[in-house]
């Protein structure tokens, strides 16, 4: 993973200091988790550069940050800190959602920046993925979590077409 955003920190400090309730930021998120537990597989935003170098941009609304349900772990910032779920997560699989789902629990928002064409960070797995586990930390992430009341304020504001939520936030410094 490579940081390409030069004004990435203080953009992180701006969204934490917007809002005492934001626990987590992500570069990658879902407003909402499918009942497979696959993240990919719902409505994502946010945006990233993969290492083949093509653009990966999932904005589907025009505001600067979006709350979360859950973010991939390409990238996880966090307010303060709050214990993994090792006992359940030992492995590369789910622990990035389970996290997510820890700070919500925790009373913390989770939030993705989600600037068009603008993405923070390059995204280099070097090749490597290793799915073998995948299945099994599927599974323990629906047992271990009733995540349908965990869909974001702002994901059934979206439902409902009404972006008011996010009036006030912080404007993103881009360039």
């Amino acid at each position: 993973m490579l940081i390409v955003n030069r004004w990435f920190l203080y953009n992180i400090l701006k969204i934490f200091n917007s809002d005492e309730n934001i626990g987590m930021i992500g570069m990658v998120g879902t407003d909402y988790l499918p009942g497979n537990a696959v993240m990919w597989n719902g409505i994502r935003f946010g945006s990233l550069f993969p290492r083949d170098g093509t653009f990966v941009d999932n904005k589907i609304v025009n505001v600067d940050l979006f709350e979360a349900v859950a973010v991939d772990g390409v990238i996880i910032v966090t307010s303060f800190d709050l214990e993994w779920r090792e006992d359940l997560f030992d492995g590369f699989d789910f622990y990035d959602v389970s996290q997510s789902l820890e700070f919500r629990r925790n009373g913390k928002k989770v939030v993705v920046p989600c600037i068009s064409g603008y993405p923070w960070c390059i995204h280099d797995d070097g090749g490597w993925m290793n799915l073998r586990k995948y299945n099994e930390y599927r599974k323990k992430l629906i047992s271990e979590y009733d995540y349908s009341e965990f869909i974001s304020s702002f994901g059934r504001q979206i439902r409902n077409n009404n972006t008011d939520f996010h009036a006030g936030l912080p404007h993103l410094q881009t360039d």
